[in-house]
């Protein structure tokens, strides 16, 4: 199939049917074996490239007009009508013949390579052999580079200097390529046949890379594709997680490309207790967390959602859900994350009416970030060094607020606030708020080792305040109604919304004196029509 692609781009432009039939083969393949995934893109904007909404590559554009006015023939003349941007791409056919994307053009030697051999490549969903987790963290500064690797055995670290021609190379691919040498250098020995390892870096552009499978540096994407093809070849199973450099720097990672073997795990420290991965933000705090939490979600006196207090869930709470009914607090570890995430798209499906909240740090992202934004109402970060997360928690903890979105008879919960200026308005509040404590008259400190009351234990608290504040604007806020959601479909947008109640009676629709025409505003002997097609009323 692979190869079959290669001799379609060859020949110049592509056949857009037989792209069709190669994607879906793909996309099955894809299921299997995700290393796939990221190479498949360059398929996906060669099929769609031909849309008025892509722009140079086949990317599609960021800000694309909703409507476009546009000239119709009449019997009455020539007149301009709206027409919306989506109905005019809809009726549109695709060519028969496509010109293939830059993209493609780089991902086709990956497909070839990965797709490669007479057997398919096994691809194992968890290891097979008893203690084969393993551990690897590295960083580069500008002339040197050092990595440690461990298992339950004992630890391995080392230290050396880029040759001069490597020296000029950007950060990003300094620390990536620092970390590929070292998981080829052990695929080789055969160590990792079979086996499970965990890459830490504080290079966030090369963990978006491994995942997304494409930045704007070719020469770092070839290393993510040297890492796939080790996964490929060994049936190992990676995962690259992003680390605060400040994290780094207490591991002693860090002082290795400068040539420092006396910090850190290097000085005799457990190597785990620099990467809590099965911690929740609750145990890492020691219960401030929650404290803060459950102190702005209800304050005394009431104001609880739906008078029931938030339930913190634990892990044998998680598959359990159908026999709760009230609100649920998520405080995960990171690593249990993928399976959190699967409950929670369940449990939000069965009942849209209890909301939720989640507090995680900022570690292996990937399993969780993008599934849970496209939920929360609100997303706001924290950053290590608030009163109830300290600077020695290193990462942020990322909290989201989930509002009910269904309506419920007899409820005065909001329908969606996701998107509204009042949630983005919040948002900004918040994140500046943490961002730099001292516009809300709170003072900075290294580290918090325990809490401080005159800081954050008392109602007053800013962030609580501005919290609770949103929550009883959410909890004002009108649900629609099952009247106005029919008026809003398209077979019944022809129909007048119904009139609400005022004082126990329901007001009349006034008919207009000349039996119901629709007067129509003229602009220089032309007619103009609203966006959706009607014309102009006044």
């Amino acid at each position: 199939m692979a190869q079959e692609l290669k001799v379609l781009h060859e020949a110049g432009d592509m056949p857009h049917k037989r792209l069709e039939q190669i994607r879906g083969f793909l996309l099955y393949v894809a299921r299997t074996y995700h290393w796939l995934n990221p190479y498949i893109k360059g398929l996906h904007l060669t099929l769609d490239g031909w849309r008025k909404d892509r722009g140079p590559g086949g990317w599609r554009l960021k800000y694309l007009p909703k409507f476009q006015l546009v000239k119709v023939e009449e019997e009455e003349g020539v007149e301009e009508e709206w027409i919306q941007v989506a109905d005019a791409k809809a009726d549109e056919t695709p060519p028969v013949m496509v010109p293939s994307m830059e993209r493609l053009t780089r991902d086709i030697p990956a497909l070839i390579a990965l797709l490669s051999g007479d057997e398919p490549a096994t691809r194992k969903c968890r290891a097979t052999r008893l203690a084969v987790a393993f551990y690897l963290m590295g960083d580069a500064s500008g002339k040197g580079f050092g990595s440690g690797f461990w298992d339950t055995e004992g630890l391995w670290y080392e230290s050396a200097n880029w040759a001069k021609h490597r020296q000029t190379e950007s950060s990003n691919w300094r620390e990536a390529a620092n970390l590929v040498m070292k998981v080829e250098e052990k695929a080789t020995s055969g160590i990792l046949d079979d086996a499970e390892l965990f890459i830490f870096t504080d290079n966030a552009v090369f963990e978006g890379t491994f995942y997304k499978g494409h930045s704007n540096s070719p020469a770092l994407d070839d290393l993510v594709f040297r890492l796939r093809m080790v996964e490929r070849t060994t049936g190992c199973i990676l995962h690259v997680i992003h680390l605060a450099g400040t994290r780094m720097k207490c591991s002693g990672i860090d002082g290795l490309s400068r040539g420092d073997f006396l910090e850190g795990m290097m000085a005799g420290q457990d190597p785990l207790s620099f990467i809590p991965l099965n911690e929740d933000a609750n145990e890492r705090s020691e219960g401030r967390v929650l404290e803060w939490i459950q102190s702005w979600w209800s304050k005394e006196g009431g104001g609880a959602w739906c008078g029931k207090e938030l339930k913190w869930l634990q892990p044998e709470d998680w598959f359990l859900l159908t026999d709760e009914d009230t609100p649920r607090l998520w405080m995960p570890p990171p690593e249990a994350m993928d399976t959190v995430v699967e409950m929670f798209a369940e449990d939000r499906l069965a009942k849209p009416h209890i909301p939720h909240v989640f507090a995680v740090p900022r570690l292996m992202s990937h399993l969780w970030r993008r599934a849970l934004s496209k939920d929360a109402d609100l997303c706001f970060s924290i950053r290590a060094g608030a009163p109830f997360w300290p600077k020695s928690m290193h990462e942020p903890l990322i909290l989201f607020v989930m509002l009910p979105i269904s309506y419920v008879p007899n409820y005065s919960g909001p329908w969606i606030m996701r998107g509204s200026e009042a949630a983005r308005e919040m948002e900004n509040k918040l994140e500046a708020g943490f961002k730099d404590p001292g516009e809300h008259g709170s003072r900075k400190f290294h580290d918090l080792a325990s809490p401080l009351p005159c800081l954050w234990n008392g109602p007053e608290r800013w962030s609580g305040n501005l919290l609770f504040e949103f929550l009883e604007k959410a909890r004002r806020f009108p649900p629609v109604s099952r009247s106005m959601v029919r008026g809003m479909l398209r077979s019944t947008s022809g129909g007048p919304f119904p009139c609400p109640k005022v004082s126990g009676r329901r007001r009349r629709n006034r008919r207009p004196r000349d039996g119901g025409a629709v007067a129509e505003e003229v602009h220089g002997g032309k007619r103009r029509r609203l966006p959706n097609g009607d014309p102009l009323r006044m």
